[in-house]
Parts: C-alpha cells; sequence; structure tokens
C-alpha cells in the first residue's frame, strides 16, 4: 500500500520487517527495494538501509535490483561500485542492454579502456546508444557526489561525480491451462495506438498529402523527411519500416526533432512487439513526463504479456506491480495478474482479484471462479 501511494521509502522499511516471513514477502521486499533506488532524482538513504538492500539484493541474485543499485550508485557519483553492480547485473541478466550500457558509461568514466572496449565490442553493434559512446564528442553532464555505498560484496568506494545517466527500465516451467480461460490471449498490437499518438508531433507534419508507398532509402532523407516517413508508415501499420526511418531521422538531428524520432522509433518498435529494443529506444533521448510514462506503461505491459505466456508467473506479477504503480490495471491485466496468483496456487488472492473484476460484469471472471473452485476441491 506504502509503495502504491509513492511512499517507496517508507514501504521498504515495512516490507523488510516481513521480508523472510513467506518467499512471496521476499519478493516483495525484493520489488520495493528496487522501486527505492529507482526514484529519480535519487533519495538519500542511510547506510544501514543501503546495505540491507544489497545484502538481500546479493542474496537473491535479482537482476532487476542490481542494475537499480548501478544506477543508484552512478547517479550520486560513486562510479566503482556502479561498475560492480552493473557487471553483476549482467551475469544475472546476460542479454540486459541497460545494465550493459551503465557498465559501459562507468568504465568510461573510470578510464577503464579495456573494460570499456570489451562492453563496445559485444554491445555495440546491438546498441546503437552503446556504440555511439566510442565518440569522444558526446556530450556528459556532472553531478555532486555523495557519501559511499556498498557494492555486491559489500564494499564501499568513493569516487569523483560521475555523468548523469538513467534508464528506466525486470520459475520457467510451463503449467497446462487449467481451462480455456486461464490465459488471456495475447493483446493484438499491445501498444500500437498510446493514447498520446492519436496524431504526430505538431512540428512533425505526417506526409503533408504525399504517400511513403514508394521504394525509398531513409538513409538519402533529410532528418525531417525521414521522420515524416517514420509517422505515414506508421499510419499504413508497416512498424519495421517505419523504425528505420525514426531512426535515420534520431541519427541526424537534435533538439525536438530528435526527442520525436526516439519517441516514434519505441512506438514502431512496441507495435512490432520488439520490447527490449522498446526499451532501449526509450532510453535514448529524454522525453516528457507524459510521454515517458506512456511509453514506460507499454513497454512493462508487454514485457507482462511476454512473461505470462512464456509462463514466467513471478515476473508477470512483478511487471504488473511495477506498472501498477504508473497507470491503472485494466480488466484483462487484472484477470493476467489472477490468473498468475491461480498458477502459483495463491488461490486466496486469484480469488480476490476474480471477484473484484466479476463485479464489473465480467463474465470472463466469473468462469474464472468457477475453474478456481473447482481446483480448490479436495481429490
Amino acid at each position: 500500500m506504502l509503495n502504491a501511494l509513492k511512499r517507496p521509502v517508507d514501504a521498504e522499511t515495512a516490507a523488510y520487517k516481513w521480508r523472510d516471513a513467506t518467499k512471496e514477502n521476499t519478493d516483495a521486499y525484493l520489488v520495493v527495494a528496487t522501486a527505492t533506488l529507482a526514484i529519480d532524482p535519487p533519495v538519500k538513504l542511510e547506510r544501514d538501509v543501503l546495505t540491507r538492500m544489497a545484502t538481500a539484493i546479493s542474496d537473491a541474485k535479482y537482476g532487476p535490483g542490481a542494475q537499480e543499485f548501478g544506477w543508484y550508485a552512478y547517479k550520486i557519483g560513486q562510479t566503482a561500485i556502479a561498475a560492480r553492480w552493473f557487471a553483476t547485473a549482467l551475469s544475472l541478466m546476460p542479454n540486459d542492454e541497460p545494465s550493459a550500457y551503465g557498465l559501459a558509461l562507468a568504465n568510461q568514466k573510470l578510464k577503464d579502456k579495456a573494460g570499456f572496449e570489451k562492453i563496445i565490442r559485444e554491445w555495440g553493434p546491438r546498441s546503437p546508444r552503446i556504440a555511439a559512446l566510442a565518440d569522444p564528442k558526446a556530450a556528459r553532464q556532472r553531478i555532486p557526489a555523495a557519501e559511499a555505498i556498498p557494492g555486491p560484496d559489500g564494499a564501499v568506494a568513493v569516487d569523483d561525480p560521475a555523468p548523469a545517466a538513467r534508464v528506466e527500465t525486470v520459475a520457467d516451467e510451463e503449467e497446462a491451462d487449467p481451462a480455456p480461460a486461464a490465459r488471456p490471449a495475447r493483446r493484438q498490437q499491445a501498444a500500437a495506438q498510446p493514447a498520446e499518438r492519436r496524431a504526430a508531433p505538431r512540428n512533425a507534419s505526417r506526409s503533408s498529402g504525399r504517400t511513403c508507398t514508394g521504394e525509398v532509402r531513409p538513409a538519402l532523407l533529410s532528418s525531417m523527411s525521414a521522420l515524416n516517413r517514420g509517422w505515414c508508415l506508421m499510419d499504413l501499420n508497416r512498424p519495421i519500416e517505419a523504425a528505420d526511418a525514426f531512426d535515420v531521422a534520431l541519427r541526424t538531428s537534435y533538439g525536438q526533432v530528435a526527442q520525436d524520432a526516439a519517441y516514434g522509433k519505441t512506438l514502431a518498435y512496441l507495435r512490432a512487439g520488439l520490447t527490449d529494443q522498446a526499451a532501449a529506444s526509450a532510453a535514448q533521448t529524454s522525453q516528457t513526463v507524459q510521454r515517458a510514462i506512456e511509453l514506460k506503461t507499454e513497454i512493462l505491459t508487454q514485457r507482462a504479456i511476454g512473461s505470462y505466456n512464456d509462463g514466467r508467473y513471478i515476473e508477470t506479477l512483478l511487471m504488473l506491480d511495477e506498472r501498477s504503480r504508473i497507470a491503472p490495471e485494466q480488466n484483462d491485466l487484472m484477470m493476467m495478474r489472477g490468473w498468475s496468483y491461480f498458477h502459483l496456487r495463491r488461490w486466496n488472492d486469484a480469488k480476490t482479484i476474480f471477484v473484484a473484476v466479476a463485479g464489473t460484469g465480467s463474465r470472463e471472471a466469473q468462469r474464472a471462479l468457477a475453474t478456481l473452485a473447482e481446483a480448490m476441491k479436495p481429490h
């Protein structure tokens, strides 16, 4: 409740007391601790709080928490500690681009040439922003230093102030569904039309009456032409081609055009179902608060759906919990939450959700309650 009320520091204190009571309590504490670290700008945390959070995240080998510890340390100037947390996150999540990006930034700041070049070699072909770090002209902003914080091994270090950086970004066995209704259908084009994208940004008019059906190499277009072509291709539901056009606009422009291009590129990847690419694109430029919330909401929605369809129910709940902190949960996602509880045999939690949705007149929820009652009968 405290976490939902935007009081994650108080939530961390409350959750810590009960973290060892059950596996669910432990998982909840990790989520709350990670949310506390993710507050932007970072909040000042007492040494003992940081230490217990670091211990819990390390003991649980919780990758999202390790990544957020990396960003927290990086933003307050503890670059050496940040590098170790990012490395830990990558060891737990080998394909996590934000952790690789953070490690590259930290290694660059620490003048660790070998470590920096290793990340560039491994990730440069996959991540435009990591590849771009090799450009010595990249602009950097410095922030004040802060007190030492614990690393993943409990050690502390004090460094010079670090560049500001931030990325918003978290039981694999498949179960047979107890009933056809137990797995919600995939959302069709889950993020095809977020609320704000009913029309192109004001300074990026769609196509000025011209079509985008012809064969054109986006690299030959001006930044504004590439941006307009991207929106036109989105209207034609050709998101992969649109992403290429937006990428050209992003790489050849700056300011509002670059911001609109990064926004369009993220929407294109989301429409194509390429959630990881969308998350990386969303971090390429800063956006308005409304856009940032919109994009993060859609990214978390797709990640929750993907986790659910892969049978990773604990991860589904973590994604839904994170999403619920920034956007309300509609009935379809509430049903996904309910069925996740069902698969984890958390009957009472599942019943609470199904009853709530059934109260809106949902027949699917009524069928779910019947399935749950059958499953709870002694056999």
